[in-house]
């Protein structure tokens, strides 16, 4: 019902509610384009990759995935957001803006040259 009526409610509802079906709020929020509240499910439903997919390939934002992969707390997510931002010009600037203190610098310099060499 918040995806219908009451959208600015929807995320804060799937953050504090525990018992609904992830599967019908997954469906829901694909059908209806929710990506914030997808990524949040997704996330919460162990699809932590995909869910960094989607906040790079729709809602192009850099530092929610830099925030989005520091609560996950995995290496790899790392890596793919690195390899994946400095792929596009339109989030290299994005990811240098918001990478001070979040990663290693050396780790951006051997991502980049092992992407453009």
């Amino acid at each position: 019902m918040y995806a219908e009526f009451d959208r600015d409610q929807l995320l804060r509802f799937l953050m504090q509610a525990q018992h609904y079906d992830l599967e019908l709020a997954k469906r829901i929020c694909e059908q209806r384009k929710l990506y914030k509240e997808l990524v949040f499910i997704l996330g919460r439903m162990g699809n932590a990759p995909q869910a960094l997919s989607l906040i790079i390939d729709e809602l192009r934002d850099v530092g929610q995935a830099i925030e989005f992969v520091q609560g996950q707390k995995d290496d790899e997510l790392w890596d793919e957001l690195l390899h994946r931002s400095v792929r596009d010009p339109g989030l290299v600037s994005q990811l240098l803006e918001h990478i001070a203190g979040n990663i290693d610098p050396i780790r951006l310099i051997k991502v980049y040259f092992v992407i453009t060499v």
